[in-house]
C-alpha cells in the first residue's frame, strides 16, 4: 500500500528531527488490526494514535479534508492550528521538503 511505502521514510525522518517536530501516526479509516503494518515498518516506540468518530474511524481523516484515499499527512503549528494537508504519499525527500517550507527543519 502507499502507507506501506511512505512509512520507512517518515520513520526515518521523525527519528532524525526527534525534539524539533513532532510526529503523530494515526490509524484512520479502517478497522483493522494496525500493529502487523506498525511492527513491519518499525513504529511501534513512535507516538500512535487511533482515530475516531466519523463512519469508519475516520474523524480526524475527515475534518482535515480527505477525499477518501489514503495516505493523508496534516502538518500543525506549535498552537495546534492546521498549516497543510498532503494528500497521498509523500515520497523521496517530499516529507523532507515540507518539513524545511513549513517549519525550518531539514533532516540531516
Amino acid at each position: 500500500t502507499q502507507c506501506d511505502a511512505e512509512l520507512p521514510e517518515f520513520r526515518d525522518t521523525a527519528r532524525a528531527v526527534d525534539g524539533q517536530v513532532d510526529f503523530l501516526f494515526v490509524n484512520s479509516n479502517e478497522h483493522g488490526d494496525w500493529r502487523p503494518m506498525a511492527e513491519r515498518n518499525d513504529i511501534l516506540e513512535l507516538p500512535l494514535a487511533k482515530d475516531v468518530g466519523g463512519t469508519q474511524g475516520n474523524g480526524l481523516y475527515r475534518a482535515v479534508g480527505g477525499p477518501g484515499g489514503m495516505p493523508i499527512t496534516a502538518f500543525y503549528d506549535a498552537e495546534g492550528n492546521l498549516v497543510d494537508v498532503a494528500f497521498g504519499a509523500l515520497l523521496g525527500g517530499a516529507l523532507d521538503d515540507r518539513l524545511e517550507a513549513l517549519y525550518g527543519v531539514r533532516p540531516a
